[in-house]
């Protein structure tokens, strides 16, 4: 940023602070049994809306894509783009399976 104010610098403040605070914090992945779910969130809406609109209603009517109504409580996505408070936060978190390791592995070697 070429010019940054105080809220921008108590920002990145607070984030450096967090990162500090769950260095250990690692994402596990697992596979997932496979389903045919599509799930549109706001990030559709950030590029053409006009045309996604269209391609959203097209696909409603012909039977393809159920739109259904997702509480907030649900928008995991918004980990990423809002403020939320700490047990949302944390709840979100745990859905990404973002979790601090169940066994300390560095320095340990199995044969």
């Amino acid at each position: 940023m070429h010019d940054p104010w105080e809220p921008h610098i108590h920002a990145l403040q607070r984030t450096v602070r967090y990162l500090q605070g769950t260095l250990e914090y690692g994402l596990h992945l697992y596979k997932a049994p496979s389903r045919r779910l599509v799930a549109y969130t706001d990030a559709v809406w950030e590029k053409d809306t006009e045309m996604d609109i269209h391609f959203i209603r097209k696909k409603v009517a012909r039977g393809e894509v159920r739109v259904l109504y997702v509480p907030s409580r649900f928008q995991i996505a918004d980990i990423f783009t809002k403020g939320l408070s700490c047990l949302l936060f944390d709840d979100f978190r745990d859905n990404l399976r973002i979790r601090s390791p169940l066994a300390e592995t560095a320095g340990v070697y199995w044969m």
